[in-house]
């Protein structure tokens, strides 16, 4: 991490509030470290993109559903990691497998319950670039068709991602919004889409399992 620089982390509850103080700190961080009006544009916009996607696409592990975990000896479950690598050419993050056994419970009759909070981090890597690398838990039901949508832009060249821009507006205009789903409305969008069109990267990104109904979903973006 000696040739990259952490401008800042932030690790909580996200809304439309935080997000505009969370953008108004990067914007003046970005501005102290002498960076061109148009470079903090880019990863402004990007940003922004990034934390409305945790608003999103965050789900909510329910409290029985941690209590059920906690309960269950046999239940593995992912432990979010205490640092998320800015180097696009490996995974977003790490995560340590937990497993609780009926040893440990002997030890400790409480197990300690693991919070799995929205994360967004920003830093700046060689060559003045910068990741941006978001973290939220998500329903596992979502994550085939979230990782279809995010292969399929990462396969896209510049004009393929016009492309598809284009025609997911128009898929938009044309919808059914009395009778999506959820899943069916955040797909919808179009937030990727510009990410991807505006950093001229390929994302990284990556699924840790935490239980059989959810998994925390990182995301890496370069600028």
């Amino acid at each position: 991490m000696a040739e990259h620089k952490l401008i800042f982390m932030y690790e909580g509850e996200f809304t439309q509030d935080i997000i505009l103080s969370l953008l108004r700190v990067a914007e003046k961080k970005m501005n102290a470290l002498g960076e061109n009006l148009k470079v903090t544009r880019k990863v402004f916009n990007v940003m922004t993109e990034c934390l409305q996607n945790i608003v999103k696409y965050s789900d909510q592990i329910p409290a029985e559903a941690v209590q059920a975990a906690n309960t269950d000896t046999e239940t593995t479950t992912a432990e979010p990691s205490d640092s998320v690598s800015l180097n696009p050419d490996t995974k977003p993050a790490n995560a340590a497998d937990v497993v609780t056994t009926e040893e440990d419970e002997a030890e400790e009759e409480t197990p300690e319950v693991v919070v799995y909070e929205p994360l967004f981090i920003i830093g700046r890597r060689p060559e003045n670039k910068y990741a941006i690398a978001t973290g939220n838990i998500i329903l596992n039901e979502k994550i085939e068709a979230m990782q279809e949508r995010l292969d399929l832009i990462n396969g896209l060249d510049k004009f393929g991602l016009l492309k598809y821009y284009q025609k997911t507006v128009k898929a938009n205009m044309k919808r059914d919004k009395d009778k999506e789903t959820d899943l069916d409305r955040n797909s919808a969008g179009l937030g990727f889409i510009d990410m991807a069109r505006k950093s001229g990267n390929k994302f990284g990104y990556d699924f840790k399992p935490v239980n059989d109904e959810f998994s925390y979903f990182y995301l890496l973006v370069t600028v």
